[in-house]
């Protein structure tokens, strides 16, 4: 993904600090606009983890790091992602972060991780990645 460096306002702040957050929206716009859930519910669930989480807590890294609190909570309360497939999909992630050598892209292997982690995601319409 290319740098994001989006500048808005008098003080031209940067919208996304790390290229995770963009995706993150990214992948949150592009789950409303699939029909997965809608605006208005996004924007309550959202904004009750911000509550919960005090206001201004963490700045802009606690801000998408409550944002990717919402947007699993809402994909789990709404059927499309339970918690054990989205925890066995982070931990496959995880393993493979710490299987791959600095600098070199992270990959799920498909046959390794994917059947044995997260086979009721397939279950659920999913797909293993693929190789581009």
């Amino acid at each position: 993904m290319p740098d994001c460096d989006f500048d808005f306002g008098p003080d031209h702040e940067r919208v996304f600090e790390e290229p995770w957050q963009a995706q993150l929206f990214a992948m949150t716009v592009a789950a409303s606009d699939a029909g997965l859930f809608d605006w208005p519910t996004w924007a309550d669930t959202f904004g009750a983890e911000l509550a919960a989480r005090g206001a201004g807590a963490g700045g802009n890294a606690g801000y998408y790091e409550a944002w990717l609190a919402a947007f699993s909570r809402l994909l789990s309360a709404l059927g499309h992602a339970d918690d054990p497939d989205v925890a066995a999909l982070a931990r496959a992630w995880q393993e493979a972060a710490r299987a791959t050598p600095h600098g070199v892209a992270i990959e799920l292997s498909a046959a390794a991780r994917w059947d044995g982690t997260v086979s009721s995601l397939r279950s659920k319409g999913a797909r293993p990645p693929t190789r581009s």
